[in-house]
């Protein structure tokens, strides 16, 4: 699974599914958990070096695995302010513009029949938690 804004997205042979709109398919519960912040697994290695009267004392520690909310990247996708939101699409026109003047973005994806999603959708709808990069935080 994959998540946007806090939702399920299905995954289609290693894709997000995209709808007939050119959105990602979210799976109906809002309230679902984004991820799991605890890790697969936590290791250490502390050591303590002596010579005479010097000691020298290093941790090490390691967690591998947990999943983070980057609650600044929304925000700042939010704004406009990311790579992603901004730049050309797949015609050379600006991200941003509207979808009559060849603007859009482009959902990575594939649809319910495993063909490439093609369908550009308005930049414009990020504040409406249709990007997997767009929440109610405005």
């Amino acid at each position: 699974m994959a998540y946007c804004a806090g939702r399920a997205i299905p995954i289609w042979n290693g894709k997000p599914l995209v709808d007939t709109s050119g959105y990602y398919v979210k799976q109906p519960n809002a309230l679902s958990d984004i991820g799991n912040i605890s890790p697969s697994w936590i290791g250490g290695i502390n050591n303590t070096l002596r010579y005479k009267s010097i000691s020298l004392n290093f941790l090490i520690d390691i967690k591998k695995g947990g999943d983070v909310y980057d609650l600044d990247l929304d925000y700042a996708a939010s704004a406009g302010l990311t790579p992603h939101t901004a730049g050309y699409n797949k015609n050379g026109k600006p991200v941003r513009s509207p979808l009559a003047d060849g603007g859009g973005y482009l959902m990575e994806g594939v649809t319910a029949d495993g063909k490439p999603n093609t369908k550009l959708v308005d930049a414009s709808d990020i504040n409406k938690k249709k990007f997997p990069f767009s929440s109610d935080n405005q």
